[in-house]
């Protein structure tokens, strides 16, 4: 499964509704938010991916 981050406070509307974010939240995808927002936050800066999950997509 993958993990994001949240890096930086922010409110965003996944599946159209509206969630605040918190520094250090993590988020699984697609548990918790799906991939297409995962994307679009960690590409504006607002969370990371986790090195974990970087390093076992890389191996799939």
């Amino acid at each position: 499964m993958k993990t994001v981050t949240v890096v930086e406070p922010f409110t965003g509307y996944p599946e159209g509704r509206r969630r605040d974010f918190v520094a250090g939240q993590p988020l699984s995808i697609p548990n918790d938010v799906p991939l297409d927002f995962a994307r679009m936050i960690v590409g504006k800066g607002h969370a990371r991916e986790d090195k974990s999950t970087k390093e076992k997509t890389r191996d799939a």
